[in-house]
């Protein structure tokens, strides 16, 4: 959901509330083990998999028009804002076999429960009037949101891994249809 308010020909404010697709995975790889099972099953379990997540984004910001009459609107948008996610982005469990079939084994537990993530957002496109009250948008999107993430191994299972707050630049292209409402003297919007 995007509304622009443009009091001016030039400048004008937005507000979004986005539902960004969010992807991560994890990697394995045995540096040195005695040759136990636990550990090879644990790697193979890890390595290439993938988890899908998602983030509410709530931004504000500006948008700059260069004041260009015609069918073509070109413009750009500065937001900034914040993410909610859900999922943790800490958290690492794998599966081992034991002598009673598969069980989940938890290598860094995540407790921390709902993230709050700065977001920032540089974005360029343009409209096109599509008729009375209508016009069609396409923009660029070039969303900046940062996310925890490990920074390194622990001696062994159960400790609390060390982990930094990690930048990532997440490129989008979308198309949509904007309902125009232009206030007009003697009418409503």
């Amino acid at each position: 959901f995007t509304a622009t308010y443009a009091p001016g020909r030039y400048i004008g404010f937005a507000t979004d509330v986005l539902v960004l697709g969010l992807g991560s995975g994890d990697r394995c790889r045995i540096v040195q083990t005695a040759g136990d099972m636990f550990t090879g099953d644990l790697c193979g379990s890890l390595e290439n998999t993938e988890y899908s997540s998602s983030a509410t984004i709530m931004a504000a910001g500006v948008i700059l028009r260069p004041g260009i009459h015609g069918p073509i609107q070109p413009y750009a948008r500065l937001m900034g804002g914040f993410g909610v996610v859900q999922q943790s982005f800490i958290q690492t469990a794998g599966v081992v076999r034991t002598p009673n079939g598969l069980a989940d084994a938890v290598i860094y537990r995540d407790d921390s429960g709902t993230l709050l993530s700065p977001y920032y957002a540089v974005v360029i496109g343009a409209t096109a009037a599509a008729g009375t009250g209508w016009q069609l948008r396409w923009e660029l999107r070039d969303s900046y949101l940062a996310l925890p993430g490990i920074t390194g191994a622990t001696r062994r299972q159960g400790l609390t891994p060390k982990t930094t707050m990690r930048g990532h630049h997440l490129f989008s292209f979308s198309v949509g249809v904007d309902i125009v409402l232009q206030r007009k003297r003697g009418q409503r919007y």
